[in-house]
């Protein structure tokens, strides 16, 4: 009797143990500065389990800087810096975006912030996010050398 209580108050111990840890790392992440986050999830891209390989995937992260950003008649290119990359530059565009989105981009060009890029692999839709925004509905417009 005394050897099933004792397992089971180590049991609830480990487990509670566990659970702590695995709380702790989760909200020292959510606090840590933009770029250790940055890196924290891009380097979170993990083969597929069950064979160890990483087919094709889906979505392609990539720490960038923008280049430049040019807004004409509601159309916004935003050229990107991408080191990870063989072609080092891509530019990307889109339509509609408001004032507060073009400044936002404009602010990360002026800062050489980094930031993260998020590329639907098959239909090319693209996503910027930076450490307080993120801006949605880029297409892959060209590639630079």
């Amino acid at each position: 009797m005394y050897h099933l209580l004792f397992d089971i108050v180590v049991g609830i111990g480990i487990g509670f143990a566990v659970f702590a840890a695995v709380t702790l790392l989760v909200a020292a992440m959510l606090l840590a500065p933009w770029c250790v986050r940055l890196r924290w999830t891009i380097a979170s891209q993990v083969p597929e389990p069950t064979f160890g390989v990483a087919f094709l995937p889906r979505h392609l992260l990539r720490e960038v800087t923008i280049v430049e950003v040019t807004s004409d008649a509601g159309v916004v290119e935003v050229v990107i810096d991408d080191a990870q990359s063989r072609t080092r530059r891509r530019s990307l565009a889109t339509v509609s975006l408001g004032s507060g989105m073009v400044a936002q981009l404009k602010a990360w060009c002026a800062s050489g912030e980094r930031l993260l890029l998020l590329v639907d692999e098959p239909s090319g839709d693209a996503q910027l996010s930076g450490p307080d925004a993120s801006v949605t509905g880029f297409c892959d417009v060209t590639q630079h050398v």
